[in-house]
Order: structure tokens, then sequence, then C-alpha cells
């Protein structure tokens, strides 16, 4: 459909993409190759239980840098659209888990001031970009 081409990435966009299927990456190495390691580091007790959320959220990470290469390499505006949107959702509850659990349970080894930032700007490129 010619309507749904879309315009050249702009420097911004591919950044903000590159990131989102790069970034995950090496969490999700880790996370699927040293799941106590990585619970031990966020200041958690390595159990079972918490070895699998570690590979759950690896799934998710895993979801988000396919969706953002596919961005990178889509010319289909709707399909950019939708990986904002998926995003904005991701990182909502991924992120907000995060930064409740860092909060409230166990604190954050560096502060957890990046996950609220993560969440602001896939709010803000959802509303750039994925309108």
């Amino acid at each position: 459909m010619i309507s749904d081409l879309a315009p050249p990435l702009t420097a911004l966009q591919k950044l903000f993409f590159g990131a989102g299927w790069l970034l995950p990456l090496p969490s999700i190495l880790l996370y699927v190759t040293v799941p106590s390691g990585t619970v031990a580091y966020f200041g958690g007790k390595p159990t079972p239980s918490a070895s699998f959320w570690c590979s759950l959220a690896a799934s998710g990470d895993a979801v988000v840098s396919v969706l953002c290469f596919a961005a990178l390499r889509s010319k289909s505006l709707e399909v950019r659209k939708l990986v904002l949107r998926s995003n904005v959702v991701y990182s909502f509850f991924h992120f907000g888990a995060f930064w409740y659990h860092h909060t409230y349970t166990e604190p954050h080894p560096k502060g957890g001031y990046g996950y609220p930032v993560a969440m602001a700007l896939s709010v803000a490129a959802c509303a750039k970009w994925g309108r």
C-alpha cells in the first residue's frame, strides 16, 4: 500500500530504535546465562523462582529488541507505529515493575533513576512518532 510508506528515519529515530535493538542484548545474555548472579547483583536472593523470572524478563527484552530491529528495517509507517506503541506497553510493565521493586522492596545498587527515564522516553517517542 503506497500510503503506508514511511519517510526515511531521522537520526533521532535511528538512535531510538537502535538503542531499543542493542541495549537489551547484554541483559538478555546475563538473564539467560547467570540469572542467580543477576538477582544477587540487584540485591535479591537467588532462588529457582527468581531465576525463572529472569528468564521471563529475558524473553520480553528479546521481543523488544527484535521489534526495534524490525522498525529500523521497515519502510512501513504502520509497523513503526506498532513498535512504538508496543514499546510503551512493555516499558510500563517491565520498567514500572523494576522501579516499584527498587523503590519499595530492595534499593537499586546504582539508584533506580533509569527506569522512569526509560518510561518517559518511550511515551515521548510514541507521542511524537506513534500517532
